[in-house]
């Protein structure tokens, strides 16, 4: 598709909150607030189908404390060590403590974990202790596909894949100098051809990390992560 092939006389759509990215991020997020304001409406951009992501295709586990002879001090002192003086030791510890309670939260959803079915938790380098969810070698397909089908489910949420997010729009902020909000997008619907305008209240970008931007990666070049580049902040 050219430039020239794209129209921008799109339509204007306007949602309570706007979540660029369809990964586990974005999906787990939709999920969040539907439990804080049921009857907030939500438009979820994915620039591929909802089962093209880095999250759908990792292989991993997720580590998390839960046996009798762990805890959540020697899983943060594991993840500092293996991180060689590089870790931000706040952000791991918030990270790690919230593990147990993410496992909890994707049982609910519907994952089966390994576990369940009665195998042990894994043991990966770094570890001190088994710690890692499994589901076979496709940990990431079996917790997006369980999200997947909730958020699909919930009348509130208009799911639009196959559309991308061009830009952001920014408005001035007269009450703070020198300072800018995001109220919207610029979304490239792919195959109507078309840009439209989405306005919300809030907007969040669940587009991926900067991984894409390595030469030698093994999972897809599917992350946006020029888009957060983009956002004032």
């Amino acid at each position: 598709m050219s430039d020239s092939e794209v129209s921008q006389q799109g339509q204007c759509f306007r949602y309570d909150v706007i979540v660029i990215g369809g990964g586990i991020a974005g999906l787990s997020y939709i999920l969040a607030l539907l439990r804080l304001r049921p009857n907030v409406r939500i438009a979820l951009i994915c620039k591929q189908g909802l089962h093209e992501s880095n999250s759908y295709y990792a292989q991993g586990g997720i580590a998390a404390v839960s046996g009798p002879g762990d805890s959540i001090a020697q899983h943060i002192a594991d993840t500092i060590a293996s991180g060689d003086g590089l870790c931000e030791e706040q952000l791991v510890a918030q990270m790690i403590a919230e593990g147990p309670e993410t496992i909890q939260f994707l049982n609910d959803q519907g994952v089966l974990f390994d576990q369940a079915r009665g195998f042990q938790l894994g043991k990966e380098g770094g570890h001190s202790q088994r710690r890692i969810y499994t589901h076979g070698d496709r940990t990431g397909a079996a917790v997006m596909n369980a999200l997947i089908g909730v958020v699909r489910r919930q009348p509130q949420v208009t799911i639009l894949e196959y559309h991308t997010a061009v830009n952001l729009i920014t408005q001035e902020q007269h009450s703070i100098p020198k300072k800018s909000a995001v109220i919207g997008a610029y979304i490239l619907a792919e195959k109507e051809a078309v840009i439209h305008v989405f306005l919300a209240n809030i907007l969040i970008l669940a587009t991926g990390g900067a991984g894409i931007l390595l030469i030698l990666r093994w999972r897809q070049a599917m992350a946006s992560p020029w888009l957060i580049e983009r956002a004032p902040e």
